[in-house]
């Protein structure tokens, strides 16, 4: 008999669906082993939620990832991605486990329900003010601040008192453009918004960008990427139940509102009618948009009243996953210190005599020391430039990561790491391929957009030394042996957007849609084919579109 209950439970756990997802008993995500499905995210700065959406798709087409490399604000797509990945709610659907499309399913609708939580903040004035600021920066590119009406002043001074209600939003302006706004003097607005356009020779929306000089690299930046990283960590507490425990909102949640049906975006999902949710106090009807709002709603108060201390942003970098952040690492002899010189000289308006050996450039990654370890063996001994440059950076906390890996010259400047060490940006491994395979990745996925390095990347990367040779070695599309197109030879899937052709604000269903709906899937071969078959006519084995090109093996 003894003999029978064993072999039976055997067979259940041969067929069990846990023994398929990366849990515990408990339904915690654990660090895998095995490395099936890895994923590289280019960043996109404030065009992420086309990252966002792709990855959804990615997972809902093939299946969830087991690694993940985030540069620039593909680090923050990535720290989401984990936050999402560590809810136990994504495993577990009633009293059992998830089978394997069950639980890409709830990844991939709750990385599109993020979406949802932008949305259920848009009406709070704060955020208006946020709009408002965008709408009119871009309005200064054509007539400056200056040009500025006199009815357009006090609505300004309104609109920065709105931000500063909100201490986390106002932060996100760096330390010393604060200092020049001086909130409690609104009579002098127009005045001291004119000291920082000047910076920017006096039109802010056209010269954020452009890379005249090397201004760009110590100037006064705009934004304080500490704070988004700490916002960011806001977003992910929620998303990974940090805080109030809502496990019985996110099953209810999860169960009545994840589509069994692919690329559907939130906005198909949010009205649907879910019926009661029988909560301490009474049942009440909820449509799946009401319902997340008032999880969101349940967090944020909690928060606010029980301060979260193993908040999110403060997790180690490959503490949880298999993860990757990159920044491009300067070293040199006192650098933080003459970078510091610099940023004191240009206030001055001193003479400046700042500059970077390039030769000193090293792509830096922060993750788990034993996954950095074996990536540095370089195992399937690359020779771009990019994988010779590789230097482990070690773990660190999220809040450093993203700071450094999306903080870019042009919204901020260089940042000291260590007195002989400069982190620069992510900029330069916006295609992680290598160091995925050298990991151990099975089959690496990309998001990407269509076009090679924009022209702020390349001016950027003159400033700080670079070559044309050396911008060829690492960019080069017409280079067969650059590193971007090493990657793109070494990729299994591409999932290549337009995302540069939408407005990030103005457009953005725009964008969203085309992530989803409009994006070239480019596969390396026919057995990599999704097993959903009404998307396999999307599907291609080759492509000529420059940054996405692959020829099938």
């Amino acid at each position: 008999m003894k003999l029978l209950l064993f072999a039976v439970l055997l067979l259940l756990g041969i067929n069990s669906h846990a023994n398929q997802l990366p849990v515990d008993s408990k339904f915690n995500y654990t660090r895998p082993k095995e490395l099936n499905k890895c994923v590289s995210l280019r960043g996109n700065g404030d065009r992420i939620f086309a990252t966002i959406h792709s990855l959804a798709s990615l997972v809902e087409y093939y299946g969830h990832h087991d690694a993940i490399l985030g540069s620039s604000s593909g680090s923050i797509t990535a720290f989401l991605y984990e936050s999402v990945m560590l809810n136990p709610n994504m495993w577990k659907c009633g009293r059992r486990a998830c089978t394997e499309k069950e639980s890409r399913m709830r990844i991939a609708f709750t990385l599109k329900s993020i979406f949802g939580y932008l949305l259920n903040h848009k009406d709070e004035p704060q955020i208006k003010a946020v709009f408002y600021l965008q709408d009119l920066i871009s309005r200064w590119k054509n007539k400056g601040i200056l040009g500025m009406g006199p009815f357009e002043v006090p609505k300004l001074a309104w609109n920065i008192k709105n931000l500063f209600k909100l201490k986390d939003e106002w932060a996100l302006l760096d330390p010393q453009v604060r200092e020049i706004l001086q909130i409690n003097k609104p009579h002098k607005i127009k005045e001291n918004i004119a000291k920082i356009s000047a910076m920017y020779d006096g039109n802010i929306a056209e010269n954020l960008w452009a890379v005249k000089n090397k201004d760009i690299l110590y100037r006064i930046g705009l934004i304080n990427f500490e704070q988004i990283a700490h916002l960011s960590g806001k977003v992910a507490n929620f998303y990974a139940m940090r805080g109030k425990n809502l496990n019985k909102h996110w099953q209810f949640f999860l169960n009545k509102c994840t589509p069994t049906k692919e690329g559907l975006l939130w906005k198909n999902i949010r009205d649907k009618k879910i019926g009661k949710m029988q909560t301490n106090r009474s049942a009440r009807s909820y449509t799946c948009e009401s319902l997340f709002s008032s999880m969101i709603d349940l967090h944020k108060k909690d928060a606010k009243k029980n301060p979260i201390v193993n908040s999110r942003e403060l997790d180690k970098t490959g503490a949880h996953m298999r993860v990757l952040v990159t920044s491009s690492v300067f070293h040199g002899e006192n650098i933080s210190k003459k970078l510091e010189e610099a940023k004191r000289r240009y206030i001055t308006k001193e003479e400046n005599d700042f500059s970077t050996n390039f030769d000193n450039m090293m792509v830096g990654y922060w993750g788990d020391p034993i996954d950095l370890y074996t990536i540095s063996k370089n195992k399937n001994e690359y020779q771009d430039l990019k994988t010779k440059r590789f230097l482990s950076l070690g773990a660190t906390t999220w809040k450093e990561a993203i700071k450094r890996s999306a903080g870019e010259p042009g919204l901020t400047n260089l940042m000291s790491y260590t007195e002989s060490m400069l982190s620069t940006g992510g900029w330069i491994d916006n295609q992680g391929t290598q160091a995925l395979k050298n990991l151990g990745c099975e089959q690496v996925h990309y998001v990407t957009r269509e076009g090679g390095i924009s022209e702020f990347v390349k001016g950027v990367v003159t400033m700080l030394g670079a070559s044309a040779e050396d911008i060829d070695n690492i960019f080069g599309l017409e280079n067969p042996e650059s590193s971007i197109n090493v990657a793109l030879r070494e990729t299994d899937i591409i999932w290549c957007t337009h995302w540069h052709a939408f407005h990030p604000q103005k457009e953005l269903n725009e964008l969203i849609d085309d992530s989803m709906y409009k994006a070239e899937v480019i596969l390396r071969d026919k057995s990599l084919s999704s097993d959903v078959s009404s998307f396999r006519s999307r599907e291609v084995y080759s492509s000529n579109t420059p940054g996405c090109q692959m020829t099938s093996h």
